[in-house]
């Protein structure tokens, strides 16, 4: 008895964290289209000619960003990290010193 309802607690835990995952990953994925949605917006009003072209490039790789967080699983983009720090670990050690650079000027 005493271990079905661990059982239990332990699937709907589960499945609770799955559904925070999913929401978070919507959330991130509307909140990049969001960004190259303004942004696109404000390169129509530019007054410098062929920002909108500039813009739309930069909007491109944040719109394919969004499509690759909702149809990968956090499993999928883990092994896809882990991938690229095999395959460049120059790379990856140099990311990772630019982010814990950031964390720390932010939250000191």
């Amino acid at each position: 008895m005493a271990q079905s309802h661990a059982s239990n607690t332990s699937e709907n835990g589960a499945r609770d964290d799955a559904g925070m995952i999913e929401e978070q990953k919507a959330k991130a994925a509307g909140a990049l289209r969001d960004v190259a949605s303004m942004m696109r917006e404000r390169a129509t009003n530019a007054p410098v000619p062929g920002a909108d072209r500039a813009v739309a490039a930069a909007a491109r790789p944040l719109e394919s960003g969004a499509d690759y967080i909702e149809q990968h699983s956090a499993g999928d983009m883990w092994s896809d990290l882990m991938h690229f720090c095999k395959a460049h670990p120059a790379g990856a050690l140099t990311i990772g010193f630019c982010m814990g650079y950031l964390f720390h000027k932010l939250f000191r």
